[in-house]
């Protein structure tokens, strides 16, 4: 077996929000699907159920949903879509508040943090519910295990793969569990923005290669692209002597 890391090259935060909400589960409904309302691309991201109950008529509530975007490149991947994934991590580092459990969504392509990208989620989950807390983020880390549904994208998707982050128990769930008491579910993680490149968001890959896979990347090059080493056809090379 074999590891691969990577780091997002894009991510960013797009929220949905109403400041005038009356408190009912179709305005939560509304907001939670709506096509969003601005994004932030900060050293943190973060998942975030907010509602603020309103003190009148006059001064109504405010509900804030938040989700976090993350793309990675797979343009470099070791592996061929023959091989095995053994495990898949999505692996982040805690920059701020551990209050909202979250889950993992696969969501639409996107190219650019954009505030319209919020409502990019699906249906499918490549994760089950994290609970945090500080038993969850052991040094400030926490490490979501992604299911058969991601490995088998991290074979078939060649290029790019994508991650939304939500809070689980409103947002995903698409119901409003605060009943209308005022609650901020937040949990935050550092960025690819943040000072300390150790604490960028990694997506860990364990993988076995298949048998036309190479471990060993000669010159920096994809062994799968080339179709021979000193004019031995690559298929009859059991082992570069040496190397």
């Amino acid at each position: 077996m074999a590891v691969q890391n990577f780091n997002p090259n894009l991510d960013f935060t797009a929220y949905s929000e109403n400041r005038e909400f009356e408190c009912n589960e179709e305005n939560f409904g509304t907001v939670r699907n709506g096509s969003g309302t601005g994004f932030t691309n900060t050293a943190c991201d973060y998942a975030q159920v907010y509602y603020a109950a309103g003190r009148s008529e006059r001064d109504p509530g405010t509900l804030k949903i938040q989700r976090g975007f993350l793309r990675f490149d797979l343009s470099d991947k070791a592996w061929s879509s023959s091989a095995t994934i053994n495990s898949a991590k999505l692996i982040l580092t805690n920059c701020t508040y551990n209050a909202a459990d979250i889950i993992v969504n696969k969501p639409s392509a996107f190219d650019t943090a954009a505030a319209s990208v919020f409502n990019n989620i699906s249906t499918t989950y490549y994760s089950s519910e994290y609970v945090l807390g500080a038993e969850n983020w052991p040094e400030g880390i926490a490490t979501i295990t992604l299911n058969s549904t991601a490995a088998t994208d991290l074979l078939t998707d060649s290029t790019y793969i994508y991650f939304c982050i939500m809070e689980n128990d409103n947002d995903a769930s698409g119901e409003a569990a605060f009943e209308c008491e005022s609650t901020n579910l937040i949990t935050g993680w550092s960025s690819a923005d943040a000072e300390e490149e150790e604490s960028y968001p990694k997506l860990e890959i364990t993988y076995t290669a298949a048998a036309t896979d190479y471990d060993y990347n000669p010159s920096g090059m994809d062994s799968r692209n080339l179709s021979k080493v000193i004019d031995v056809a690559t298929a009859n090379i059991d082992k570069i002597i040496g190397l």
